[in-house]
């Protein structure tokens, strides 16, 4: 499927659409597609190499209201995650940043005011540490399984 073959604008009323490894989805597509669906509940751009922080960030501008989002294997940086919380998408429930290696536990800690988040997805991350998962492991499901912060030695006896 290449993306002049879709008239997305004709298709107004759609709440989930998952555009997983399509290498055609261009920002230009990303924003046509959200500005004529704004009620997106759940949204997967999973593998689209072409999403970049730009794209992410004025998607917010007129998805407000999704609760479901994948950003697995994309470009993305801190950016996206900031702009997230800048335009109040504060319904997101499942998040996946799988692979996406310039989120940073800082970009972590932007998420930390969205109380809705159920499910995080950080498998791949290169930059984000147990330090950065901390604060969410007791009121998130995660799939990493918790790393000690530092080694832990048992206590010994000098003589």
């Amino acid at each position: 499927m290449r993306c002049d073959f879709i008239e997305i604008t004709k298709c107004r009323n759609l709440t989930s659409v998952r555009l997983k490894g399509c290498d055609w989805v261009t920002t230009d597509f990303l924003l046509s597609l959200v500005r004529y669906n704004r009620n997106l509940r759940r949204l997967v751009l999973a593998d689209c190499y072409q999403i970049s922080d730009e794209a992410v960030e004025s998607m917010f501008e007129f998805l407000t209201t999704l609760t479901d989002l994948s950003l697995e294997k994309t470009a993305i940086t801190d950016k996206s995650l900031l702009a997230m919380v800048e335009h109040g998408v504060t319904a997101i429930e499942y998040l996946d940043l799988r692979y996406c290696h310039g989120i940073t536990d800082y970009g972590l800690m932007l998420l930390r005011p969205l109380r809705s988040m159920k499910r995080l997805w950080i498998l791949g991350c290169r930059s984000i540490t147990e330090r950065g998962l901390a604060s969410f492991r007791e009121r998130m499901e995660i799939d990493l399984s918790p790393r000690p912060i530092c080694a832990i030695r048992p206590p010994s006896l000098q003589v």
